[in-house]
């Protein structure tokens, strides 16, 4: 009887370990998506900056010189309002409190799980 109890606290550690690892995982895995994704957004955005900065010197270039000042007017207001909205806050959202959600479930499960099963144990000693 005695060498099934301490197999059974095994088992627990086990499930208790497995559980914090697969959790802590799961939380890098969510940290380097939203990292990635971000420097994804950052690359893009720089990318259609430049595809549009090209355009309009190519557009001043086809034009006379007292539409390159209008133009040039045009281009300084537009910029400022980019500049603005490349300003963004912090991500949050569903998706993000949704993934914490799911951490702290697994984390409690476990919990739970080895709380039983100690309870459990000191029950049949």
């Amino acid at each position: 009887m005695s060498n099934r109890l301490s197999m059974q606290r095994g088992s627990t550690a086990t499930f208790v370990l497995t559980g914090v690892v697969l959790a802590i995982l799961l939380v890098g895995a969510v940290f380097v998506v939203v990292n990635r994704g971000e420097q994804v957004r950052k690359e893009q955005a720089i990318a259609e900056a430049e595809k549009q900065l090209a355009s309009d010197q190519n557009s001043s270039e086809s034009s006379g010189a007292s539409s390159d000042e209008s133009v040039t007017d045009g281009n300084s207001e537009s910029k400022s309002s980019e500049d603005v909205s490349d300003v963004s806050l912090p991500a949050t959202g569903p998706s993000i409190i949704i993934g914490e959600a799911i951490g702290v479930f697994v984390l409690t499960a476990a919990f739970v799980g080895f709380w039983n099963s100690r309870r459990r144990l000191i029950y049949y000693l």
